[in-house]
């Protein structure tokens, strides 16, 4: 059993054991004293926006503008496959979340947003509004507001197997970090709003958290560029104090 799995059912029996002691069903947790690994989170792949593009580029055109969603704008695969033409206000360019398409047991299940914060409005950067007017164009010409934005070649939604038959060999031909998956785009997308200096609300909004602090510590990955930005701006803070010493 993996680290993760273990310290995750261990938490749930320790809850268990607590009610019981709670309700003086037993005297003391068994699980008392017990400690486990330290699960060290596995480090995720990251893109730079040139790397992006070329991911972009080297998957069936189809699903281009799928995988700069994904990356610019980091919507979950449920969200992303469940998107319909209706969602983009190309007016005001802006793209609403509101459902998922799951597949459980080899069935699709849609369903509405699995939380409150999860249904969002996202404006969209104007390249990728004229992604998406170029995919509907392209792939989608007959497509009805209510129709799927993406779907694949027999106009069916997509499923998990797209990860196998398009995501992946995309990543190998662009010659990408093997371990990259479609829900690692959504790491990608948050590592571009840190670089971009945006405020840990701005980007627990726009991925549809709960609260700021699963953003930061679970996607949220400084890049060397934005290291190196952070110790220049520390080196301009010096000498501007140092001037006004001197001064």
């Amino acid at each position: 059993m993996a680290p993760a799995t273990a310290a995750r059912d261990l938490a749930t029996l320790r809850a268990v054991l607590n009610a019981a002691v709670e309700a003086e069903l037993i005297a003391r947790s068994p699980l008392r004293g017990i400690r486990l690994a330290v699960v060290v989170p596995p480090e995720r792949p990251t893109l730079a926006p040139v790397q992006l593009a070329a991911l972009a580029a080297a998957i069936e055109p189809r699903f281009r503008a799928l995988v700069l969603l994904g990356g610019w704008l980091g919507l979950r695969w449920s969200e992303a496959i469940a998107l319909r033409v209706a969602d983009v206000d190309f007016d005001r360019q802006t793209l609403t979340i509101s459902r998922t398409l799951s597949e459980v047991g080899g069935h699709l299940e849609l369903d509405e947003t699995k939380s409150r914060s999860s249904r969002r409005t996202l404006a969209i950067p104007s390249f990728l509004l004229e992604e998406l007017i170029e995919h509907l164009a392209k792939h989608r010409p007959s497509a009805s507001p209510t129709d799927l934005v993406f779907v694949g070649r027999n106009g069916a939604p997509l499923r998990r197997t797209f990860a196998a038959r398009h995501f992946g060999p995309a990543v190998t031909a662009a010659g990408l970090d093997p371990r990259l998956t479609f829900q690692g785009l959504r790491h990608v997308a948050t590592s571009f709003m840190v670089d971009a200096g945006e405020h840990p609300r701005v980007m627990q909004a726009r991925l549809g958290h709960a609260t700021a602090k699963l953003t930061m510590e679970l996607y949220a990955h400084v890049s060397t560029d934005a290291d190196r930005s952070a110790a220049a701006r520390l080196d301009a803070l010096k000498r501007h104090r140092n001037t006004m010493v001197g001064g």
